[in-house]
């Protein structure tokens, strides 16, 4: 299973759902995890970006997620990104906010 399928999965996300989020076609994405379509360098970083993992390890040259090799997310925190990342816009601002709201209040 190539990196891109992996990730998608691990954030049960469908093709569907990914492609809507990318603006790319369903179809594409389908391409690129059966390997009959290479990923450019410009779609890989997206990607990259988008799961929050390093272009190596996307590009199945490092064992290492994120975008400093050697350092792992715990498991709380990868499970918390995977669920912001499902945020709609909307959702996403209203999160923010209220963390900001709540760190400012640690501060008093």
């Amino acid at each position: 299973m190539n990196r891109l399928k992996a990730l998608r999965k691990e954030r049960k996300l469908r093709q569907k759902d990914l492609a809507n989020r990318l603006n790319i076609s369903q179809s594409t994405i389908s391409d690129y995890e059966k390997q009959k379509r290479v990923i450019d360098l410009k779609t890989a970083e997206m990607f990259a970006e988008y799961f929050g993992v390093s272009l190596d390890y996307f590009a199945g040259r490092s064992k290492y997620r994120g975008p400093n090799a050697g350092v792992l997310i715990s498991q709380k925190y990868d499970e918390l990104f995977s669920m912001i990342m499902k945020l709609e816009p909307t959702a996403l601002r209203f999160v923010t906010l209220l963390i900001r709201v709540y760190l400012s209040q640690e501060d008093m």
